[in-house]
């Protein structure tokens, strides 16, 4: 996603970034760990859903996931994959 304004943002705005970014990864860690069998497809409607009330309608993220360009999956399997090598 496109980084803020930084030159311009209040370290009040800032900070919520950094709070909302690290609320996100520990949502997404959760739920991968609450669902270990889910699908990456699951994974990334769960993500949507979080996510939804942040993003634009139009943003590129929000279709199903085999839409994603390869790239976004990839960072899918591989985030799964690092939360699985790491905490179990």
């Amino acid at each position: 996603e496109p980084a803020p304004d930084c030159e311009n943002a209040t370290p009040e705005l800032l900070a919520q970034l950094n709070w909302d970014r690290e609320k996100d990864l520990e949502a997404g860690v959760r739920f991968i760990l609450d669902n270990p069998a889910a699908t990456l497809a699951a994974q990334h409607e769960a993500w949507k859903e979080r996510n939804r009330a942040r993003l634009k309608p139009d943003d590129p993220r929000l279709v199903p996931f085999d839409q994603l360009p390869f790239g976004q999956q990839l960072k899918a399997r591989l985030w799964r994959h690092i939360v699985h090598a790491i905490i179990g």
